[in-house]
C-alpha cells in the first residue's frame, strides 16, 4: 500500500526545529507539512534559492534568542 508520508519527513523537521532559536520559529516549524504540488515545489524552491543568493551577497547579522 503506497503511504503519503514522506519518509523520515517528521524525523527531520524535529531536527531542525531543534535548531530553532526562538519559541516562535520552533512553533513555526513544528507545523511543517510537506508539499505535494510540483508548482508549489518549484515556487518555494526558487524562493530559497533567491534567499541563499541574498545572504550571499549581504552577510546576515547574528541571531540570538532572548531568555
Amino acid at each position: 500500500m503506497f503511504h503519503l508520508r514522506p519518509l523520515e519527513f517528521d524525523r527531520i523537521v524535529a531536527d531542525v526545529a531543534a535548531l530553532a532559536l526562538t519559541p516562535l520559529g520552533r512553533a513555526r516549524l513544528d507545523v511543517v507539512t510537506p508539499v505535494g504540488d510540483a508548482g508549489d515545489v518549484a515556487t518555494l524552491q526558487r524562493a530559497t534559492s533567491e534567499t541563499v543568493r541574498f545572504f550571499e551577497r549581504n552577510p546576515a547579522f547574528p541571531l540570538r534568542a532572548g531568555p
